[in-house]
Parts: structure tokens; sequence; C-alpha cells
């Protein structure tokens, strides 16, 4: 029987699997296809999540790779979020916006510089624009016919 913690079945350990080509090709296409580090690490026949990490770090290639997939990635949450929009109804409209939304998220942090509003108006953003505030004074006074004037107060050297 299977050791277990809190009545949950302990999780089986897994080998890191071997840098290989093959496993690389495998993994980079899970990617592709919106999934995440933590979604491949499910799959028994693929590396854990912190073996990609250390992959990332060890093989600038694969690092260089993942991020591109990660990108075309976004571009299929992207379409997943249209299909989840154009299949509402009335009825599923609310759970569907939640989808549509959490999808777009998604699809903006792996490719923010295509999905991001932030990313689109950081690259459109104009030269600073220099700004600059004149303050002036005013003080009541009362005229020579009793009337009260604002008059207003000149900066030394001022005419």
């Amino acid at each position: 029987m299977p050791k277990r913690v809190n009545g949950q079945p302990l999780r089986e350990r897994r080998r890191k699997k071997t840098y290989t080509a093959t496993m690389v090709k495998k993994v980079i296409a899970d990617l592709c296809s919106g999934k995440t580090y933590t979604d491949v690490d499910r799959n028994p026949h693929r590396p854990c999540s912190a073996t990609l990490y250390n992959w990332r770090r060890d093989h600038p290639e694969f690092a260089e790779a993942a991020d591109a997939a990660r990108a075309f990635g976004a571009e299929f949450c992207a379409d997943r979020a249209l299909d989840v929009a154009e299949q509402a109804t009335e009825e599923t409209v609310r759970t569907a916006k939640l989808k549509v939304d959490t999808l777009m998220h998604r699809a903006a942090m792996l490719a923010p510089q295509r999905w991001s509003p932030r990313g689109v108006a950081a690259a459109a953003r104009p030269e600073p624009v220099e700004v600059v505030f004149r303050f002036r004074h005013f003080e009541n006074v009362i005229g020579p016919d009793g009337r009260t004037v604002v008059r207003e107060i000149k900066p030394e050297g001022e005419a």
C-alpha cells in the first residue's frame, strides 16, 4: 500500500529526465500548446518543473526555445479565449467572461509585447515632455475709494 500524508497518497518521485533532443521537442510542443511548466510536470513521461528550470539555466538554447514556445502558447491561449467567447450563452456568460479574462491575462503574461495593453503602450510611448509651472501670488488690497481689489505680488526683480 502506498504511503499517505493527510489521507492523500504520496506522489511517486520521478527520475530526472535526461536532456535529449527528443525530450526537448516533446516539452517544447507542450509549451506551444499553452501548457505551463506545472502542466508539463503533471505528465509522468515528462521532466518535473524543477528539471525544466535547471535546463533553462544550463542550456541557453532550451531557454530560447522555451521562450519562443511560450510566446506561441500565448497565441493558443488567445485562440481558446475566442472559442470560449463564441460558445457563450446567456446562461454561461459570467463563467465564459472569467475564462476569457483568465486566458487573455495568461496570453499577456506569456507575450506582453503582443497581448498586454501595457506592452503596446510602452512601445508607442512618446518622448518625455517637460512641463513648467509658474505660480502667481495675489493679495487683496483696499483701494483709495474703499473698494477691495486684487493685486498680483510680483517677485523681486520683476516689474
